[in-house]
């Protein structure tokens, strides 16, 4: 039987503990160490007298369309702090990038009709082809402060009304959420791999991480791994190379993604951290 790729080494996930648990479990039973290094945090963000507006006005919008699980919560907790439950957007056709955006709308009792299993893009692509223009009529985009604009710019560059709904907010998480992988850095101790699950985990990596980790990211000792083609981009706009993406499937198929880019690019691969401990 061939040994995991993954058997003995680090690897570090750049999203929350929350967020990183199920992949973090996977990642571990195929035999990787993993750090968690939390880099941004999400706080609500939406003008009360907006969501009221989009709110009563709810019946006038054809589809809702998210770009991540956290515009899903967000949106959703605005919503019910204006005394509409989810239930209430049953009328809207819904459409989310990934599964794991899907999930978190089904949580709140609704299906979404496409699941995208690319970025915004992707998302818009597939919204056209299955519904047409003529069936878009007006798109409700909940959003970060720092969304990328793949999503509203794909439909409305087919002449789809899309209107964007700001409601949360991400920040770099604090400083000493660095510290563990840096002290490691400062060591010489360098993981095998690292995954980015969002553009803004990409930025906020950059503004927390100083010197030390700039240049371990900048190197080519690690393996960087995207969730995506939209993570991909932002990588490659800050000039950081990617080995490859996993998808936005479960945690056990994130894994198995994991573990054959590391496979594939294992001959030059030093096995950062094993031994270490």
């Amino acid at each position: 039987m061939q040994q995991s790729s993954l058997n003995g080494r680090w690897v570090v996930l750049t999203r929350s503990e929350e967020k990183s648990e199920e992949l973090r479990r996977s990642l571990e039973n195929r035999g990787a160490k993993v750090l968690v290094v939390p880099v941004i945090r999400h706080v609500p963000a939406w003008n009360d007298t907006e969501v009221e507006r989009v709110v009563e006005a709810r019946l006038t919008f054809s589809h809702l369309a998210f770009a991540s699980q956290t515009a899903v919560s967000f949106f959703f907790e605005a919503s019910r702090r204006h005394r509409t439950d989810a239930r209430a957007w049953s009328t809207v056709r819904i459409a989310a990038v990934g599964p794991r955006t899907a999930r978190e709308i089904q949580r709140e009792g609704l299906d979404p009709f496409l699941v995208s299993d690319g970025g915004g893009a992707t998302l818009a692509q597939g919204m056209i082809a299955k519904e047409g223009p003529e069936r878009l009529k007006r798109v409700l985009l909940p959003q970060s402060n720092l969304a990328r604009l793949d999503l509203k710019a794909g439909l409305e560059g087919r002449g789809v009304n899309v209107e964007s709904l700001t409601v949360y907010k991400t920040l770099p998480e604090d400083s000493s959420s660095m510290e563990p992988l840096l002290t490691r850095l400062r060591a010489g101790q360098e993981p095998a791999a690292v995954h980015f699950a969002s553009p803004s985990a990409v930025s906020g990596f950059l503004e927390l991480c100083g010197e030390a980790g700039r240049r371990w990211i900048l190197s080519r000792e690690t393996r960087v791994i995207a969730i995506g083609p939209t993570t991909a981009q932002a990588l490659c706009e800050a000039g950081i190379t990617v080995d490859g993406e996993t998808g936005t499937g479960s945690a056990d198929e994130t894994a198995q993604r994991f573990e054959e880019i590391l496979r594939s690019t294992l001959a030059p691969l030093r096995s950062a951290f094993r031994d270490k401990e």
